[in-house]
């Protein structure tokens, strides 16, 4: 297997390539992601730009993009990095992206994974093989599916018309109709296709060999004709929470922008398997549940947020426009908690560009501070939530004066430590009384 490591907003030249041909694969690939989930890279002269989507993207059989997020990169796009860097890039985006996916990392022997050793793919191939190895054990579930057959036995209904048709000659067998207990559904029938895929991309042959001995458990269900179809028919209940993390995944496996095929030599169509996520989201989803899990802060994310304020009255509409919904959202009796994380690199030194910090970054929660104060009649402080990395290792805390007398609006940038999972220089016990307070 071919691995071409990179970090975010880095270029993807000819060069990191053993030849040509393989460049001008990824660049196929790349503008075929580009079209179909407008993720602009861009296609310059110095070579393809990457952007804040990590992940991995497949070019050619057994050959692979790994992209990691930056906060490890110094600048050099990791060529002059040491392996710690992409080892520890990894592991990062292994915690992020199992948040993601709903899973808890606690859940998961993340020591054993060797994790950050092995390509991302790799690593959650292995997760998934251990999710599925825990359901065989527990015995693979079953349901009652619907059967239609040409049977040498009379079971269930016998189907008149579809009978003479068929049996018009041969009075031995009865077309019938009848439901059986079975485990050829939908949901083992996506995890037997998933561990299928699988084993053509896993690196390292314990994995192969591990897959295919899982393979075996399955022998009694089919491989799904139709994808699309299963997913849909795919029902985690209370019977069926075991299978929940494995089906997740394999969902994200099985989607349509990771296997897709779209090389295409001697009418012989490859595999292969792209996996791009949005680093902003995945750095987003993981402080909210950190700040759930560990600081036991009720937070409310964007998805549970049931906010009804907008920015500004839309005269020529007449309706509201610009609906207002931070990051995160924290009320108590006595204020209101502005919570957004910017994956972003900024400084603890001012220098001429106000720390790295984005003046429309301050902007907009200004924005909300300021209107979210006057509806709820509450003061509001403002937490923006970035990386740390080494130039980034401590708060930093302004203020901005308000039209209301002697009124400011609190705002301070929290380094969060993504090996740690804590906000730095913040106490756990001080930060949840801080904001609760």
């Amino acid at each position: 297997m071919q691995v071409i490591t990179k970090f975010e907003h880095c270029y993807i030249a000819e060069s990191d390539f053993l030849c040509k041909e393989d460049y001008q694969k990824a660049e196929r690939k790349l503008k075929e992601i580009n079209d179909k989930r407008n993720t602009n890279f861009l296609f310059t002269s110095q070579g393809i730009k990457l952007n804040q989507y990590v992940g991995l993207i497949g070019f050619d059989k057994d050959k692979y993009i790994e992209i990691l997020p930056k906060i490890y990169d110094d600048g050099s796009c990791g060529k002059n990095l040491p392996d710690s860097a992409i080892r520890e890039g990894r592991k990062i985006l292994t915690k992020l992206l199992m948040v993601y996916l709903g899973i808890d990392p606690k859940d998961v022997d993340l020591v054993n994974l060797n994790y950050g050793e092995y390509p991302i793919l790799d690593i959650f191939i292995d997760i998934f093989t251990r999710e599925v190895s825990k359901i065989v054990k527990q015995g693979l579930k079953k349901k009652y599916v619907r059967v239609r057959k040409n049977s040498k036995y009379l079971k269930g209904r016998l189907l008149v018309l579809e009978n003479i048709r068929r049996n018009r000659f041969n009075q031995a067998k009865f077309f019938v109709d009848y439901e059986e207990l079975s485990t050829d559904i939908a949901e083992n029938r996506i995890l037997k296709t998933t561990l299928s895929y699988l084993r053509k991309h896993a690196k390292q042959p314990v994995l192969r060999k591990k897959i295919t001995n899982l393979l075996f458990d399955f022998d009694e269900v089919s491989f799904s004709s139709n994808v699309a179809k299963d997913l849909q028919n795919i029902h985690v209940d209370r019977t069926f929470l075991h299978y929940d993390y494995a089906l997740r995944l394999a969902k994200i496996f099985l989607s349509g922008y990771s296997f897709s095929s779209v090389i295409q030599e001697s009418d012989k169509k490859e595999e292969m398997i792209s996996l791009l996520f949005d680093m902003n989201e995945l750095f987003e989803k993981y402080v909210a549940f950190v700040l759930k899990t560990k600081y036991n802060l009720p937070i409310e994310t964007q998805e549970t947020q049931k906010s009804n304020l907008y920015l500004a009255y839309d005269y020529n509409s007449k309706s509201r426009i610009f609906k207002l919904k931070p990051d995160m959202y924290l009320e108590t009796n006595n204020k209101i908690c502005i919570l957004d994380t910017k994956w972003k690199k900024i400084s603890n030194e001012r220098g001429n560009d106000n720390y790295g910090i984005s003046p429309q970054d301050m902007y907009q929660v200004l924005a909300y501070a300021v209107r979210y104060r006057k509806v709820k009649n509450k003061p509001v402080e403002v937490y923006l939530i970035y990386p740390k990395y080494e130039k980034f290792s401590h708060p930093l805390m302004f203020s901005i004066e308000t039209p209301r007398e002697n009124e400011k609006v609190f705002i301070t940038a929290i380094p969060f430590d993504l090996e740690e999972d804590s906000l730095i220089n913040v106490e756990d016990r001080e930060f949840s009384r801080m904001l609760r307070s």
